[in-house]
């Protein structure tokens, strides 16, 4: 049952993204560092979003990696 609801989840969230992006295919004009481009507006809301995830990952994994450093020696000092 609850693959059933993951996929129907799965198959709701794509069919939304077609639409919003159907809905936002106009295209606008981006300017980076070096060029300029013309680009449809989901296409760059999609950049954007994954160059979000793509920072937060990177922000986290510092994170994730002090925090394993901590538990390692708490679990070393523990077992002396």
């Amino acid at each position: 049952m609850i693959r059933i609801i993951n996929l129907f989840l799965v198959i709701l969230v794509i069919v939304f993204l077609g639409i919003l992006a159907y809905l936002n295919s106009d295209p606008v004009h981006f300017d980076y560092f070096l060029a300029s481009t013309e680009l449809p507006l989901s296409i760059l809301l999609l950049f954007c979003f994954l160059l979000g995830v793509l920072l937060s990952a990177f922000a986290m994994a510092g994170l994730i990696i002090v925090q394993k450093w901590k538990i390692k020696n708490i679990t070393s000092s523990v077992d002396h």
